[in-house]
């Protein structure tokens, strides 16, 4: 008998933790049957309940539930049978306080019961409601305003190209008058305007990109001459800093099918930030054709790379992450040492997308960087992008 008694008064404490553990837990328990009758609960406060006890103990949960929500159960049920695991389902419910979202976890009893822990996750989901709106408010600002801006193009460039314009104007006519005190500011007001022109010009790209307006016009040129006219443009920059300008790239290169503007701004863009980051170095720019075929008379390869190589300051792993996004550079100090608006490889970026390839970056502080562009020779819709 003492045995029994100790047995049993040690089972009367053990349950009477678990129910107090039971009610101090912000969780509802049920415990059902094998044809979803409700043979038991454990509330920590009965307002927390759908129904009062009364009006679903022993009763099916078809008969308790509304209709959507007994399918869900229904099918955790046959999916906990059959598996003999736990079970996740999510489900929501007018309560008189408006509707409340709930997390129910059901797992096997024993063979022909059922338990299901109910959990209150209204503040969460409620949390999650919110940021999404928040997250479609900012996308819609955004495209509202890189619509405008894009729209804005002619009004903004107009007037800056006027000014470019009458200054080179003037400065002929000072030439000719021989009034030579004001070339040198009439310069400075046409580097002024050129910079600022370029400066708007990368905003209006991105923002157009931005706002799905930027479109892509094929049409068919001579490689050879693209890397000339860039190399041509940038020498001056180059020259600037001390620097030396390499090419390596084959005697024929044929004809590319893709968008001209594009693929000289790519170029031009990587030269001249190699050559603005680099000071009495060698800036290298080399084309290779994959599959390595020689023009002509073999027909055209699938891939043109281009890679621009220089010896300047270098990047951290770090900064190489930042760098393609819009308004960065490597690091704050570059931007107010070197200038710039940090849009040039983030458009340069998606420049490559749209036509169908990748541009990647490997560089190691204080030893140079290398950007690598890969884009189909001939260009076709959809676009194969580069993996």
């Amino acid at each position: 008998m003492t045995d029994r008694k100790q047995y049993e008064e040690k089972l009367y404490h053990t349950t009477s933790e678990l129910q107090a553990i039971f009610k101090a837990l912000p969780d509802l328990y049920f415990k059902l049957d094998n044809d979803a009758t409700i043979l038991d609960y454990q509330a920590g406060k009965i307002s927390d309940l759908y129904l009062p006890p009364e009006q679903f103990l022993g009763r099916k949960i078809d008969e308790v539930l509304p209709a959507n929500i007994c399918q869900t159960f229904t099918e955790a049920l046959k999916e906990v049978k059959a598996n003999r695991d736990l079970v996740y389902r999510e489900y929501s419910l007018p309560m008189n306080n408006g509707v409340k979202y709930f997390e129910a976890r059901l797992l096997p009893l024993l063979e022909n019961q059922t338990i299901v822990i109910v959990r209150d996750i209204t503040s969460r989901k409620q949390a999650e409601i919110m940021l999404h709106q928040a997250k479609e408010a900012a996308e819609t600002a955004n495209q509202a305003k890189s619509m405008f801006l894009a729209n804005m193009s002619h009004e903004l460039r107009t007037p800056l190209n006027a000014i470019v314009g009458y200054s080179e104007i003037l400065e002929e006519e000072a030439e000719e008058a021989d009034i030579l005190d004001f070339i040198p500011d009439l310069k400075k007001i046409q580097f002024a305007g050129k910079h600022l022109l370029s400066l708007i010009n990368d905003i209006l790209d991105l923002s157009k990109i931005e706002a799905g307006k930027m479109d892509i016009y094929l049409e068919t040129f001579e490689v050879a001459q693209v890397i000339e006219a860039a190399v041509a443009t940038i020498h001056p920059l180059v020259q600037k800093n001390g620097n030396q300008l390499q090419l390596n790239a084959p005697s024929h290169l044929g004809q590319m099918y893709s968008d001209l503007n594009k693929v000289r701004q790519v170029l031009l863009n990587l030269l001249s930030n190699a050559a603005k980051f680099t000071e009495n170095g060698t800036i290298t720019l080399e084309v290779r054709l994959i599959p390595d075929r020689v023009f002509p008379p073999n027909p055209p390869p699938d891939w043109i790379e281009f890679r621009v190589i220089d010896t300047g300051i270098g990047m951290t792993s770090e900064q190489m992450e930042q760098i393609f996004n819009a308004f960065t550079q490597a690091d704050p100090s570059t931007t107010r040492k070197y200038g710039g608006t940090g849009l040039g490889l983030a458009i340069g970026q998606r420049f490559c997308e749209m036509m169908g390839g990748a541009i990647a970056v490997s560089s190691k502080l204080g030893s140079g960087s290398t950007f690598t562009v890969r884009l189909p020779y001939r260009l076709q819709f959809p676009a194969n992008l580069m993996e």
